[in-house]
């Protein structure tokens, strides 16, 4: 007994038995065809394997004779039943952009409604069929994979990775290249930055005003007066006596702030953080870490249910 789903039938040039897919439409997708004089002949997607393929090597040829016609048929289920053992080359299915670039290749489509591939690209020299299931393309196919995937690399290696595209996500050229754009954005800001520190000195020297540390003294003599503190609101007073501590200080981590200026420079922080680096450069503030120890000494609740 064949087999399910292969079918018998006979054609001019002997007779052949075909794997036809299910459903209506009647498609062979391969077949065996023993002729009168012993010769087997095997057929994939239409194409004719060629006389040094591996499924040849292990089969009989036996002449139709009337002395040889169980012998014969016992011979074409042996050969469909070792037939059975090979399986469809998937050819290449990844790099489809990169397919038509070869031209040692064909596309595939499935017309033949085979299960192990949707579409894919076969060698020009594919053998249709391989050994084992686990194989999934033939030796010809596996060179064209290679060839496709240099291809690949190249196209991926020439193509800018987009602004903000997730460094995860980019291969090996495409991080190169967001490295050496991120290189040269760093170093435009760098000879930027240079360039204001420049102008802004220039700037300082021609306007600006010189303190000498005896005015400098006076103002703090003169700011730590009761008379001059008394004048000022609380929240006054308080700033200026932590800003003269804190220039008094040795070391910007050794000022015990006031909490009204804590909360005030938590305030200004929330508000606009790119201002709180700026006044950092005129005043003596709490720095960013001292402020998150400040801000996260207890820890965070949700509302009640």
């Amino acid at each position: 007994m064949l087999p399910d789903r292969w079918t018998p039938y006979v054609s001019d040039d002997g007779i052949r038995i075909g794997l036809v897919p299910r459903g209506e439409e009647f498609i062979v997708q391969r077949s065996l065809c023993f002729g009168r004089y012993g010769r087997i002949s095997a057929f994939v997607h239409c194409k004719q394997l060629p006389d040094d393929h591996e499924f040849f090597s292990s089969v009989q040829h036996v002449e139709l004779t009337p002395d040889t016609v169980g012998e014969f048929c016992e011979n074409m289920l042996k050969s469909v039943s070792y037939f059975r053992s090979f399986e469809v080359c998937t050819g290449v299915t990844a790099f489809e952009k990169e397919w038509r670039r070869s031209p040692s290749s064909e596309v595939d489509l499935n017309r033949f409604k085979e299960t192990r591939y949707e579409k894919c690209c076969r060698s020009a020299d594919c053998v249709m069929l391989v050994k084992s299931v686990k194989i999934r393309r033939c030796h010809n196919c596996c060179k064209l994979w290679r060839i496709l995937w240099r291809h690949d690399q190249k196209a991926a290696s020439d193509k800018t990775p987009e602004k903000g595209m997730n460094f995860s996500k980019m291969n090996t050229p495409q991080k190169r290249k967001a490295y050496l754009r991120e290189q040269r954005k760093s170093h435009r800001l760098h000879v930027e930055n240079r360039r204001l520190k420049k102008k802004i000195e220039e700037l300082v020297d021609k306007n600006g005003v010189d303190i000498d540390s005896d005015l400098s003294k006076t103002l703090s003599e003169l700011l730590n007066k009761k008379e001059v503190l008394e004048k000022l609101t609380p929240i006054q007073a308080i700033f200026i006596q932590q800003q003269l501590k804190a220039a008094e200080a040795k070391s910007p981590y050794a000022v015990r702030w006031h909490p009204a200026i804590v909360r005030l420079a938590l305030t200004i922080r929330m508000t606009s953080p790119k201002a709180y680096e700026e006044l950092q450069g005129l005043l003596r503030l709490p720095s960013e870490r001292q402020l998150h120890d400040y801000s996260h000494v207890f820890q965070a609740k949700g509302a009640p249910p």
